[in-house]
């Protein structure tokens, strides 16, 4: 087993990479890793001994702006998880802000497919969470993904009909659980102007981790595929979030509203995202 950090400017058309650090993951005890942004230096340590790392990038004096931090386990050569650990902002050589994202191996799937970050990804909603009252719920991230994305095509590049497109969601629960027995459903839809349907994926909210079995605080990472209609034609569509009671179909409120818009994306006739 092996980790890898990489830190990534959060940038869509020009990512910057200023922080890639690999070293074998410890079994047993607590391995920790030391960041000098301003020298450009690294230190890993196990249960407070210096400990050796198999790669060490680390760029002095990183630009100002937002970046996030991305652990990535391997096993022998493949992926075995992959999730974002933290956001954070540099300001004047310094570290401003510095938000951690709750990981564990259950919150993210495991997969061998994933692609280069960031050049396929993008993260919505970094401002102010969805919230969904009635279940005391927080929408508080959305990472768009292109899948397995052929040679030559940038980040910029509009989605071709029929492509892949995977939508990570972070959740996370804002009170108690207390008779919160439901298990909702969501809805991700890509919709035209006309409301045409392109895309839609309806499953259960948390998936692996159902809302009833989450306590207050807990953060949860859904993996949504979304495959556009073989038959979209270009143009720019909207990314439409519904969350609904099963039994009687009703909408449950996100933001206040029955249908919540949490981005774009943008087809042509041949082959990225904009959100």
């Amino acid at each position: 087993m092996r980790y890898e950090v990489i830190i990534i400017g959060d940038t869509f058309d020009a990512p910057v990479r200023i922080a890639r650090l690999l070293a074998a993951a410890p079994l047993e005890g607590e391995w920790r890793l030391a960041l000098d942004l301003a020298r450009g230096a690294s230190e890993a340590r196990m249960n407070g001994a210096p400990a050796p790392m198999l790669a060490a990038d680390v760029a002095a004096n990183p630009p100002d702006g937002r970046y996030f931090g991305v652990l990535t386990i391997y096993s022998g050569g493949a992926v075995v998880a992959q999730a974002p650990l933290f956001t954070m902002t540099m300001s004047d050589g310094a570290v401003a802000t510095f938000e951690p994202v709750f990981f564990s191996v259950e919150t993210a799937r495991a997969r061998s497919d994933t692609s280069p970050l960031p050049a396929h990804q993008r993260a919505l909603l970094a401002g102010t969470p969805l919230m969904c009252d009635e279940l005391r719920l927080a929408l508080e991230q959305i990472v768009l993904e292109r899948q397995s994305p052929p040679p030559g095509v940038t980040p910029v590049t509009p989605l071709s009909p029929g492509e892949r497109l995977n939508v990570q969601v972070f959740w996370r629960a804002t009170g108690d659980r207390e008779n919160q027995d439901r298990s909702p459903m969501v809805s991700f839809q890509v919709l035209d102007d006309e409301n045409r349907k392109w895309a839609q994926w309806d499953g259960v909210l948390g998936d692996w981790l159902p809302v009833p079995a989450w306590k207050p605080g807990a953060a949860v990472r859904q993996d949504i595929p979304l495959t556009l209609d073989a038959a979209t034609p270009p143009g720019d569509y909207r990314l439409l979030l519904v969350v609904y009671d099963p039994s009687t179909g009703r909408p449950i409120l996100v933001a206040g509203q029955e249908a919540a818009v949490v981005g774009k994306v943008r087809v042509a006739a041949s082959g990225g995202i904009d959100p």
